[in-house]
């Protein structure tokens, strides 16, 4: 994986850690990688694994064990903050792309209406 967006590596970091417990690849109460894991797996500093641990601890979504590592927190409320965030950072993004797409507003609803009916559709 490389990074490229503006934002700092370790704030993306965080983002991937965050989708990874939303979509359940991190369960509450599960285990997350070592620093030293991330490290590797993403080819980058441990130092900047340790600022994306430390964003995710200051939130709550993550707690340390002692001895044992980090683990995804079971508080449930500190999970639907996250799942609000993360909703909410979804719903602005694709706003934005399509506000700079050049269709009008109008076209921009109607995209939308097709894709939603096309995806319930498609998981029924």
């Amino acid at each position: 994986m490389s990074f490229h967006d503006e934002s700092p590596v370790y704030v993306q970091l965080a983002a991937i850690l965050k989708s990874g417990i939303v979509d359940g690849r991190y369960p509450a109460d599960s285990a997350l990688p070592s620093v030293r894991e991330l490290a590797l797996l993403y080819k980058i500093n441990p130092n900047t694994v340790q600022k994306a641990y430390t964003i995710l601890e200051d939130s709550n979504v993550v707690i340390v064990k002692k001895g044992l590592g980090r683990f995804v927190t079971t508080n449930t409320q500190s999970l639907k903050l996250l799942k609000a965030e993360q909703k909410k950072k979804l719903s602005t993004d694709i706003l934005s792309l399509l506000s700079h797409s050049g269709l009008s507003e109008q076209e921009q609803l109607e995209l939308l209406e097709i894709t939603m009916t096309q995806l319930t559709a498609h998981q029924k």
